[in-house]
């Protein structure tokens, strides 16, 4: 385990999407990753596009159970793609927007065993891809939730 259950859900979703062939061509880093921005400046200089997997939030809506039982966990996979560099020879050439659709083929209706989450099921959530919010790159925002089971 890497310090909690929310992070070891994080790391677990980096590895399922990590495990899918077409999605080899660009780097997934995990959110919580020490030095963040270079890692993703990295990425990005080198393949044109990244996929960067944050924390789940977490909600407790029955406080006086034990545990805590959290209900309404929801996490992002944030997509960026620098569109010059991105459609060159030797980039990925997989454009933000399919990058987020591919997220949620491979992750949609996925159970995290293993994580703390193994009763869970990770769904899309309704406002399942949103455009992101970077001046600079085309970026997309693939929105997941988890459900009992």
């Amino acid at each position: 385990m890497r310090g909690n259950e929310l992070t070891t859900l994080q790391g677990a979703v980096v590895e399922r999407l990590k495990g899918d062939p077409l999605l080899s061509r660009v780097e997934i880093i995990a959110e919580d990753e020490q030095d963040l921005s270079n890692r993703i400046e990295i990425a990005m200089a080198k393949l044109g596009a990244c996929m960067v997997v944050g924390v789940a939030t977490a909600a407790v809506n029955n406080p006086n159970l034990p545990g805590p039982q959290f209900d309404g966990l929801t996490f992002v996979v944030s997509v960026a793609e620098n569109v010059m560099l991105n459609r060159t020879p030797g980039s990925s050439q997989l454009d933000a927007l399919s990058l987020a659709m591919q997220a949620h083929r491979r992750l949609h209706h996925w159970r995290p065993v293993d994580t703390g989450f193994s009763n869970y099921t990770i769904y899309s959530a309704r406002n399942a891809i949103e455009p992101g919010n970077s001046e600079d790159l085309l970026t997309f925002d693939a929105n997941f939730k988890l459900g009992t089971t």
